[in-house]
Parts: structure tokens; sequence; C-alpha cells
């Protein structure tokens, strides 16, 4: 999480947020970091009459850089426990996180070893901020872990007006638009860094239609209906689909 005079940055895991941040942090005047991955429901009461900013993902793009960043980078609790300490493949993996809110008894299982790696506080914690006690709250089955963690760490804000939400896919542009929203004064400097820096925290993966099947790539639309829904991502399959990293 950013605060800065004119509003306040939510960092989703896996949206282009690293990118974001340095470009606040550096760029904006009177910015500063008070939470690494802190959710909405965080945000301090100095800072709450501000907008929020925030990224979204399309879903089967997000699981796909989910997957290699954590495999990649085998220290999530999460990721460890979904993918059977990195052994299991794509599709399994991404299974387990499309159910893993069901009430079913596997499920139940795969959540409790999850909760019971994961931090008790979200203090410090550089991961994706999500403690025991918020996925202890994850029980949906017809909920797909990213939509529930939209939701978390969105929260409420969602239905409020100065909510104002870029999608990852358009990322320079929406972020120039939402900065301009928020009322921050743009610098020739932070526009051109915008329109210039290169990515960061990019995951070394392939295109994403290459991960999927039928059955695969029809879960994902089914278990992240409401974020299909919410902001205007098509279930129909691109063999073409980009990946703007």
């Amino acid at each position: 999480m950013i605060v800065t005079p004119h509003f306040v940055f939510l960092h989703l895991h896996r949206t282009g947020g690293r990118f974001v941040r340095q470009l606040l942090l550096d760029q904006v005047e009177g910015s500063r970091e008070i939470g690494y991955h802190f959710p909405a429901a965080l945000i301090p009461a100095s800072h709450r009459h501000l907008p929020v900013l925030g990224l979204v993902r399309d879903p089967w793009d997000w699981y796909v850089s989910w997957y290699e960043f954590n495999r990649a980078r085998p220290r999530s609790a999460i990721f460890t426990v979904a993918s059977a300490g990195g052994r299991l493949d794509f599709r399994h993996t991404l299974l387990n996180m499309l159910w893993l809110g069901s009430d079913e008894p596997r499920m139940r299982q795969l959540k409790s070893d999850m909760i019971g790696q994961l931090p008790r506080s979200i203090l410090g914690n550089r991961g994706a901020g999500i403690t025991q006690h918020d996925l202890a709250g994850f029980n949906c089955g017809q909920t797909g872990y990213y939509s529930w963690l939209v939701q978390h760490m969105y929260g409420a804000r969602l239905l409020q007006p100065d909510m104002l939400l870029g999608h990852f896919e358009n990322l320079r542009e929406d972020l120039l638009r939402l900065l301009l929203e928020s009322g921050c004064k743009l610098t020739a400097a932070m526009v051109q860094t915008l329109r210039t820096a290169a990515p960061a925290n990019a995951s070394c993966r392939g295109i994403t239609a290459e991960y999927y099947d039928a059955e695969t790539w029809q879960a994902v639309a089914h278990q992240e209906a409401w974020i299909c829904r919410q902001f205007d991502y098509p279930a129909s399959r691109s063999d073409s689909f980009a990946v703007p990293e």
C-alpha cells in the first residue's frame, strides 16, 4: 500500500504492482509505503477520504503468471501446498486454487495445510499479504481464489465511486488516466518513466492459451465468473492471447 497526498494505491499480487510502486515512490512527492500487500481495510484513517487506485488482470493470465512466478521462487505457503511442493503441474495446481473455498473434504484439508503455514500477522509479510485469519474466511465453493483475493484486497471500496481501477493489460495508459483522475499533478519525468520504464518483477512464462485445454479454460470461466462480469473479461478462448509482461 502506497499512500500519497492525492490517493492510496493498493498492490494486488501479480497485477504489475511492483512497477507502479517504484514509479510512485520515485516520482510522486509525499508518497510512502506503509505495507506491501495491505488491503483496503487497513487504509489509515488519515487517508480514507482519498481515492483508491488499483489494478486487475484477466483471470486466465493471472493464474499463469501466479503459477510461474511462484514456481521460480518457491516461498509462498499457498503455492507450496496447492502444488504439492512444486510437484504438480499447472493444470492440477490451478484446479486446487479454483476450488480452494469449497467444502469438499480434500479442499478443506488443503486449505487447513495452507493456513498452518501462513503468517499470523500481515506486518512484515512480503508475500501476497494473506494471513491465517484471512484464508480461514475463504469459504465459498462457487468462487475461485483470484476472485476471492480481489474482493479481499479491495473490499467495500469496490462499491465506492472513488475506487479507480485499471487493467493490467493496458497498465501504462490506464495508470496515466487513474493518476489524472485522482488529482495527482503529473510531471514530464513521471510521464516519461511511465511510458518507457522496463517491466518489473515479470514472470518467465509462455503464451497464456497454451497452458489451458478446453476443460481448464471453462473451469476458470465458471469459478472466476465474478471477475469476468465485474471487469469485462470475455470467457471466449483466444489462442493468440497477448502477454504484456
